[in-house]
């Protein structure tokens, strides 16, 4: 019997400990959450303004695609060859996502919609 697990909860070493009862869909799921589980929807549209998606990338829309954004923000070149960014370029990416949100808010309080 399969025991269901909430995708926060999920990790990939508990995945493979499921049982085969859970549909492919579900397990998709689990492996690939969305993006609003870490980001707000704010966060989202500024990080899909400002790096455009291009091929195969267009249709994933999953959390680890939005944190590879957010590393890209804080330095890291992203390329296939490079190993994994570390804590440190993930907090100058979300301090600077965070400097840029709050422009952006700041700008539309003193311009308006």
């Amino acid at each position: 019997m399969a025991r269901r697990i909430n995708t926060i909860e999920a990790h990939p070493a508990q995945i493979e400990v499921l049982d085969e009862g859970i549909d492919d869909a579900n397990k998709i799921a689990l492996i690939d959450p969305p993006p609003q589980l870490a980001l707000t929807n704010n966060e989202i549209r500024l990080l899909d303004h400002l790096f455009t998606d291009v091929g195969k990338s267009q249709r994933t829309k999953t959390l680890s695609h939005y944190l590879t954004k957010l590393a890209r923000l804080g330095g890291c070149l992203a390329r296939v060859s490079d190993p994994p960014p570390g804590n440190n370029v993930m907090w100058r990416g979300l301090s600077r996502l965070t400097d840029i949100e709050l422009g952006v808010e700041i700008t539309v309080g003193i311009v308006g919609d």
